[in-house]
């Protein structure tokens, strides 16, 4: 897991930055953190990300796994907010398909529960993630839900290919369309297997020559 500092909220006249970004990995099941609102904070916009589908693996050219849903939402601070604590779980993204042929696999939802405090409201964030890569079509694209912004991830591309270079298809586009998945594994021996390419979440996975590609890890960030 990965963290970065950068929350900005106002303290006298000048700006302070101090956030937190949390990032998934590929493989596992998911995170959980915890942010604490400073004190000055004037509000919080959360940012998250879900993770991409792994790619799956076939002699005809298996589908790229699709991007992860993107949500923000904005909450107004009160000083009275200072010391609570807002929480997290960072979807992990799945390995790609390898040595047997078959469907990749989506990746655990990311998201911020939903929390009742004496000054705000905050119902439950979820980007979803993007579907595993099958035999031929791509994965579905992530859903999303709770903020300001909800965005759904694109499917996966399919795959396509001959008798003598099965092609995989490419991972689908993350929410927020900053990040692709990866290209489409491939192979020019008739006998060897074509793999999908891995999904698009906030970390693009890579789709191996044979093999699927692993989906692209969520993200969750406090700003």
């Amino acid at each position: 897991m990965t963290i970065r500092q950068n929350f900005w909220f106002i303290t006298g006249s000048a700006f302070v930055p101090y956030s937190n970004v949390f990032t998934g990995a590929v493989g596992g099941s998911y995170s959980n953190n915890t942010v604490t609102i400073p004190t000055g904070a004037t509000q919080v916009v959360i940012k998250v990300w879900g993770p991409g589908g792994s790619g799956g693996l076939s002699t005809g050219g298996a589908g790229g796994g699709g991007g992860g849903g993107y949500v923000v939402k904005t909450v107004t601070l009160v000083s009275g907010d200072a010391g609570k604590t807002i929480s997290c779980s960072v979807g992990n993204a799945r390995l790609g398909r390898s040595t047997s042929q078959g469907a990749g696999l989506a990746g655990n939802s990311s998201l911020v529960p939903g929390l009742t405090s004496s000054t705000y409201t905050l119902s439950q964030i979820t980007a979803g993630s993007g579907g595993g890569g099958g035999i031929f079509a791509g994965g579905s694209g992530g859903s999303a839900s709770g903020g300001d912004t909800n965005s759904t991830g694109t499917a996966g591309n399919a795959g396509s290919g001959c008798a003598c270079s099965p092609q995989g298809g490419d991972g689908g586009v993350s929410g927020d369309g900053s990040t692709a998945g990866g290209a489409g594994g491939f192979s020019a021996t008739p006998d060897l297997v074509g793999g999908g390419g891995g999904g698009g979440g906030s970390a693009g996975g890579e789709g191996n020559p044979g093999n699927g590609g692993d989906g692209g890890p969520g993200k969750v960030s406090f700003d």
